[in-house]
């Protein structure tokens, strides 16, 4: 990613998540732990 792009870190889902509820079910942890949204799951789309 670009340096200047403001999510270079990653995405706060927490705050997502918050923000707009629906997303809870889509949010899970990675490989690595890390929160996120699996965008090959279908139903997620």
């Amino acid at each position: 990613m670009h340096p200047k792009n403001l999510h270079s870190q990653g995405y706060d889902f927490t705050a997502l998540v918050k923000s707009n509820p629906a997303l809870a079910p889509y949010v899970k942890p990675n490989a690595y732990g890390e929160l996120s949204i699996d965008f090959r799951d279908e139903t997620g789309k």
